[in-house]
Order: C-alpha cells, then sequence, then structure tokens
C-alpha cells in the first residue's frame, strides 16, 4: 500500500482509481508488489508491461489468476489478519 501512495493512488479514492481504470492499476499494483519482493526496490527491476502482458495471458482482470492477486491485496489492506467467521453450533441428535 505504501508503494501506492508513493505512486500517487489515494487511499480514499482507491475504490475510484480501480473502477476508472483496472488495467492500469491491477498492473501498477503487480508490477509495485514485484518490485517489492525484491532487494534491491528498484522500480526498474520488471518492467510494468510485463505485467500488462501477463494480464492478457491470464485472461484478463476477471481471470482466476486476477482474482488471486486482488485477494492478496485485500487481505492486506485488512491488516493481513483472517476474517472470523463465526462458528455454527451443531446440536447432536438423540
Amino acid at each position: 500500500m505504501e508503494q501506492l501512495i508513493y505512486e500517487g493512488y489515494n487511499v480514499n479514492s482507491l475504490q475510484g482509481e480501480i473502477s476508472a481504470n483496472p488495467f492500469k492499476f491491477f498492473a501498477k499494483l503487480m508490477h509495485l508488489g514485484a518490485v517489492n519482493a525484491t532487494e534491491s526496490k528498484s522500480l526498474d527491476e520488471y518492467s510494468i508491461n510485463e505485467f500488462h502482458d501477463w494480464i492478457d495471458d491470464v485472461g484478463g482482470v476477471g481471470s482466476d489468476e486476477c482474482a488471486k492477486v486482488i485477494n492478496c491485496f485485500t487481505f492486506t489492506l485488512t491488516g493481513g489478519k483472517p476474517e472470523k467467521k463465526p462458528v455454527a453450533k451443531v446440536s447432536k441428535k438423540k
């Protein structure tokens, strides 16, 4: 998220940014994520065009592969904590 802010994205208007141009946003998200995983943290490690091509190769922003990236990003926005779901109690029949 920090890298997105450095790139000029505003947290409060992120949904609008995504809706306005999801292709640009998701390619940028993947590019920054990949760069963040490198030791140098240099944007020159990868070209953003590699991520545009990857999105096309996997079937677009609606593909299962892109959904994995989106889910991972969403997970980090919630603090990386799994959502707590209520546990259903099961009663035994006698």
